[in-house]
């Protein structure tokens, strides 16, 4: 008898083994379609765009040039692509986009700084920034920007300067906003020394690439002497910075 009932009880454990896998996959369909159902449906769609950090640039100048729109599925959402396509916008530096799971996008932006004005053309002058980048086309109103002159000229907005302007964007960057707002031009010579001019009258000669730190903090020094002394139509040469030298201008 109790062989027989041990002989029942084997039996028995595969038709168990069945049921459980049998029900173990019908869950499993259950939640595969409930997540298909979900994927499918307008919760996790794009329901809104914030963007961030926008001086220059308008709101629909950079909707536009997302790879994704408004209802678009959260899932597969190009934001690699998207971030690519902003940086290749003249204004933008650097760009983020975030998507959150209740459907907000969040795109941060970091606008690039015009620092200068270079020709594009003679008398044709555009907008760049520290990084040799052309942010506009040719300016009906270019405004006091410091003016880059003995470079190569500029092309279209998107593109880059030659590395020949490099020198002269570093110093416009490092010197002191004072001394920046006073600057008119900045430009190579004949022999592609560096020379500024100066609102104020004054002239400074920079001599060659190198030393650009040692020779920017040694003409904020001299320029505030020169106009402590109320000297006028002066030359600053700091080409050697440790021996800085003021000569009148012949």
């Amino acid at each position: 008898m109790t062989e027989e009932i041990e002989q029942n009880n084997q039996a028995g454990q595969p038709r168990k083994l069945v049921k459980t896998l049998a029900l173990s996959f019908a869950c499993l369909a259950t939640l595969c379609g409930t997540l298909i159902i979900t994927l499918r449906s307008e919760l996790l769609d794009v329901d809104q765009i914030e963007i961030r950090g926008l001086t220059r640039l308008t709101f629909n100048e950079i909707v536009n040039s997302l790879e994704f729109e408004m209802n678009s599925r959260l899932f597969g959402l190009k934001i690699s692509e998207s971030e690519e396509a902003l940086t290749n916008l003249p204004w933008v530096e650097i760009a983020h986009v975030d998507r959150s799971w209740s459907g907000l996008v969040i795109v941060n932006v970091r606008e690039r700084r015009p620092i200068g004005l270079a020709l594009s053309a003679p008398s044709k002058w555009v907008l760049v920034d520290r990084n040799r980048a052309v942010l506009t086309g040719p300016l009906a109103n270019p405004g006091s920007y410091p003016r880059l002159s003995g470079v190569r000229a500029a092309s279209e907005p998107g593109t880059f300067l030659e590395e020949d302007s490099g020198a002269l964007l570093a110093i416009l960057e490092a010197v002191p906003h004072e001394l920046y707002e006073n600057i008119e031009a900045i430009y190579r010579d004949s022999r592609s020394d560096i020379r500024i001019r100066l609102r104020t009258g004054e002239n400074i000669a920079m001599g060659d690439d190198s030393r650009l730190g040692a020779k920017v903090a040694s003409l904020a020094t001299m320029v505030l002497a020169v106009q402590e002394e109320e000297l006028r139509e002066v030359i600053i040469d700091v080409s050697v910075p440790d021996l800085p030298v003021v000569r009148p201008r012949s």
